[in-house]
């Protein structure tokens, strides 16, 4: 593409794609990047590790004489739509356009989040359990009743909506706060895996030695609570 400030004003666009090239190069041959090279808010032909992409132009420019793709590369952070999900980022919303691809109208980009205690996602996160679910719109444009959680990190005495390693349960309710479209999802009360307490499932390196049956472990059903001991 011709820079709209003429042809003989493309020295700064030739510096980045030879920046560009330069780190290409380095990684075909398996060495490091330089540290002083930063690709954020260039255009290239791929998106180095690292990296993220928030748009795509289709031109002549990585595969002439074709149309291809040309990605704008950008640093992953929270508050940036992106054109996929990054790894160590959640994301709490989803537009969906042609700006990630200009042949369809209705491609998905990913508003990034860091994800902490307190907030709802569209994708559970690692390290995160979560005690509630919404249903809307939000994370799907073309969806009315995509999902959203709310995360929580597993502490000992809350209800989440999933056990978790290293924690037993020692109790649970059933209602709709982990599912709206359902009256009877289960969530449980997280408990920290000890010898004297009741619980509703013997973690490992506990036995036990006594039970008991009733409602607590599951309200609609007549369940067995164990008294743990250490194995």
């Amino acid at each position: 593409m011709l820079s709209i400030y003429g042809r003989h004003a493309v020295h700064p666009i030739r510096r980045r794609i030879l920046a560009f090239l330069a780190v290409a190069a380095l990684a075909v041959v398996g060495l490091p990047a330089p540290a002083h090279a930063d690709l954020n808010n260039t255009w290239g032909c791929y998106v180095p590790a690292g990296y993220t992409y928030d748009r795509v132009s289709r031109d002549y420019t990585c595969n002439p004489p074709y149309l291809s793709a040309n990605y704008h590369i950008v640093t992953p952070v929270a508050g940036i739509y992106a054109c996929s999900p990054v790894g160590s980022f959640s994301y709490d919303a989803v537009a969906r356009d042609s700006v990630c691809d200009p042949q369809a109208t209705s491609q998905p980009r990913y508003h990034l989040v860091t994800p902490v205690a307190g907030i709802y996602v569209c994708n559970p996160a690692s390290g995160f359990n979560y005690d509630a679910v919404a249903r809307d719109s939000v994370c799907d444009p073309r969806a009315t009743s995509q999902p959203r959680y709310h995360l929580v990190v597993s502490a000992a005495g809350i209800y989440a909506c999933n056990t978790d390693a290293g924690f037993t349960y020692d109790a649970m309710a059933r209602d709709s706060v982990c599912e709206p479209q359902a009256t009877s999802q289960p969530r449980y009360h997280l408990a920290t895996p000890a010898a004297g307490i009741w619980a509703c499932s013997v973690p490992a390196g506990y036995t036990y030695d006594s039970t008991s049956r009733d409602y607590t472990c599951d309200p609609r059903n007549l369940t067995t609570r164990y008294h743990l001991k250490k194995s």
